[in-house]
């Protein structure tokens, strides 16, 4: 009868130990879970003097372009972008069509009005507004792009390529505006659509009507 006792207040200690180095073990494996960091994004403000607009993002520098609307090619970082805000905007003497009813070109000058020297580099962002408020974000023609640098005063151009609708041959749009949006920018200025103002839009993945990349420009 003693025996028994002894063996089983054993018995309790050692489970009363196990107990206590299951806790050890669960005390050691156990810690608080740190959050991620939150990062708050701000938006730009809106440049001062410019009329702008919400519209397309003006596409980034690039080697290259693609028929779709965000392009490829490798990324390159503009430390001198031109901005928004110190760009004049207007359209090039050869802009429209030869002939009515045929494709045609518009060609968007812009203009460093600023007092320093800065780089236009890839596609810029062109969406054509219908009086409804509908837009159309215009895709971009594959091209090679190459920087321009303008000095105060200095002019570069890209080109807005166009399919006038044929009764029947595809999807109409009326344009009445335009929002441009300069490469690696994004606030926009808005320019009235003077051309022939119902256009082919039915071309979705073989666009007939895209956006150039900006070059070099001479009246």
């Amino acid at each position: 009868m003693h025996i028994t006792r002894i063996s089983m207040m054993s018995a309790a200690a050692l489970a009363a130990g196990l107990a206590l180095t299951a806790c050890g073990a669960n005390a050691s494996t156990t810690g608080a879970t740190g959050s991620s960091p939150s990062t708050t994004i701000s938006s730009g403000s809106t440049p001062s003097g410019t009329t702008t607009t919400s519209g397309s993002t003006g596409g980034t520098a690039s080697t290259g372009g693609s028929t779709g609307s965000g392009g490829t090619g490798t990324t390159v970082a503009l430390t001198n972008a031109c901005h928004t805000a110190n760009l004049g905007f207007s359209t090039g003497h050869d802009s429209g069509a030869q002939v009515v009813g045929s494709p045609g070109a518009v060609t968007i000058v812009l203009t460093n009005k600023g007092s320093a020297s800065c780089d236009l580099r890839g596609y810029p962002g062109v969406d054509l507004v219908a009086s409804n408020g509908n837009r159309w974000p215009l895709q971009r023609k594959t091209a090679s792009v190459s920087t321009v640098t303008l000095a105060p005063g200095a002019t570069a151009a890209f080109v807005i390529d166009y399919m006038p609708y044929s009764s029947g041959s595809g999807m109409e749009f009326k344009a009445k505006s335009m929002l441009i949006t300069p490469p690696n920018e994004t606030h926009s200025y808005s320019m009235t659509w003077g051309y022939q103002s119902v256009l082919d839009q039915s071309g979705a993945t073989h666009p007939v009507t895209y956006v150039e990349p900006t070059t070099t420009y001479s009246s």
